[in-house]
């Protein structure tokens, strides 16, 4: 399956950039992330996300770690501004939601069609400005 372009890099370059970060991986010269960078969560698959997909290749690779919710919400930003307005709000009032595996269906539905109404979350910490807000 063919990646979208995304921030101005289309496919190659982005697969370019995944296969950097994952050689980096099994070298140990870079470690996977464990925790969301942008809602601190822990628990089910915590994925590396890039902006920026340059050459040269360096830390901008794979910079933040997300959880998978926080990672899509953040893809489909652009064409969600309510959903990732009330995701944006549920992250800053330290809300984590529970993890949802790599399932883009439970996704749209929980995150861009309730916008987290009724979605069960852990309370955490209010965290006032994050990541996300950085990300515009």
């Amino acid at each position: 399956m063919a990646l979208k372009t995304y921030n101005g890099f289309d496919h190659d370059q982005r697969m370019r950039g995944y296969r950097w970060l994952q050689r980096e991986y099994a070298a140990g010269r870079r470690a996977r992330p464990t925790v969301c960078d942008a809602c601190g969560q822990t628990e089910g698959p915590i994925e590396a996300h890039s902006e920026s997909y340059a050459e040269p290749f360096g830390a901008h690779i794979g910079r933040y770690g997300l959880c998978y919710r926080c990672h899509m919400a953040i893809h489909t930003r652009f064409n969600n501004r309510d959903a990732w307005e009330a995701y944006k709000h549920h992250v800053a009032l330290g809300r984590i939601f529970h993890p949802i595996g790599k399932s883009f269906v439970r996704f749209c539905r929980e995150t861009l069609e309730r916008k987290g109404a009724g979605v069960p979350f852990k309370q955490g910490s209010y965290r006032g400005l994050t990541l996300l807000d950085e990300l515009m």
